[in-house]
C-alpha cells in the first residue's frame, strides 16, 4: 500500500517553474517574500528583480519616460552603484539574461559597471537613455550601437551621432526622442527612420509649425509606419485646415505636453 503523505513532494523541475512563473508576473516587493520560501526558490526568483530596473545617480524625476512607468509601477527598482556592482562580483552573466528594460541617465561620474552591466544583459529589449548636461556620452554611444533592442528612447541629438549601419537600427521597432526637437531637423529625422527597415512605432516632441510639415513627410515616405505620435510643446492653436490631408490617416495622434489637443 502506498504511503499518503500530508505534504505532497513536486519533481524539482516543476517547482522551479512554478516559482519562475510566479516571479514572472509579481511586483519587485512581491519577489523578494518569494525569495523568502527557500534558498532553492532565492535562487530561482531572484534574477526577476532586474526585469526591469533604473541606473543612474540622477534618474529619479528627471527622465519624463521613466516618471511614467514609476507611475505604472511604483515600486520599479532603482539600483544604486554600489549594489549593482556587488551582484555583478557574485553573480555569474547568465544572472542577468532575465533584464529586459533598462532605464539609464549617465552622469560624468558614473561608475564603469552601468557599462559592464548593458554587455551582460544578453535578452535586453530596450533602453530609455537620457545624459546629464555633463555626462560623457562617447563610450556610451559605443555600446548602444550594438545594441539588439526593439525600443530605444533617446535624445534625438545622441541618435544623430549613433551610426546608421549599426545592429541596433536593423531591429528596432519603436523608437521615441525623449526631448525637444531642434530647430531644422527634419533631414537628420528622416535619415535616421529610414534608417529602421523595422520600425513601427515614432514618438517625438518639438513646435508645432515644424511638425507639421515633417509629419507629411514621415507618413508618406514611411509606409510601414503603424503609429506616429507627436507631443506639441507651447500652446499653439490647432486648424484642421492644416492636416486636411492627414485627417483620415489614423496613423497620426497628435498630443500636447499636458494631455491629447482636442483636434
Amino acid at each position: 500500500m502506498a504511503l499518503i503523505t500530508d505534504s505532497p513532494i513536486l519533481p524539482p523541475e516543476l517547482e522551479r517553474e512554478i516559482f519562475k512563473l510566479c516571479a514572472l508576473i509579481s511586483s519587485p516587493r512581491g519577489i523578494l517574500k518569494l525569495m523568502l520560501a527557500a534558498q532553492r526558490v532565492h535562487e530561482w526568483t531572484e534574477p526577476y528583480l532586474y526585469r526591469v530596473c533604473a541606473l543612474g545617480s540622477h534618474i529619479a524625476g528627471t527622465n519624463s519616460v521613466y516618471a511614467l512607468y514609476r507611475e505604472i509601477d511604483p515600486e520599479l527598482p532603482r539600483i544604486p552603484p554600489s549594489a549593482l556592482c556587488s551582484v555583478m562580483e557574485r553573480k555569474s552573466p547568465g544572472f542577468f539574461d532575465n533584464v529586459r528594460r533598462v532605464f539609464l541617465r549617465p552622469a560624468h561620474n558614473e561608475p564603469p559597471c552601468y557599462l559592464q552591466f548593458l554587455t551582460l544583459c544578453a535578452n535586453l529589449e530596450e533602453v530609455d537613455i537620457w545624459f546629464t548636461l555633463f555626462g560623457e556620452r562617447a563610450p556610451w554611444i559605443s555600446l548602444v550601437e550594438q545594441l539588439r533592442l526593439r525600443r530605444l528612447s533617446i535624445e534625438p541629438d545622441v541618435s544623430w551621432a549613433l551610426s546608421k549601419t549599426s545592429p541596433l537600427f536593423s531591429n528596432l521597432t519603436h523608437l521615441q526622442f525623449c526631448s525637444k526637437l531642434p530647430f531644422e531637423s527634419e533631414p537628420r529625422i528622416l535619415s535616421t527612420l529610414e534608417a529602421c527597415p523595422a520600425l513601427t512605432h515614432f514618438a517625438c516632441i518639438g513646435i508645432y509649425k515644424s511638425l507639421l510639415t515633417m509629419s507629411h513627410r514621415i507618413l508618406s515616405s514611411l509606409t510601414s509606419l503603424r503609429i506616429l505620435i507627436l507631443w506639441i510643446a507651447g500652446t499653439p492653436s490647432i486648424h484642421l485646415a492644416d492636416f486636411e490631408d492627414l485627417v483620415h490617416d489614423v496613423r497620426l495622434l497628435l498630443c500636447h505636453v499636458g494631455g491629447i489637443l482636442p483636434v
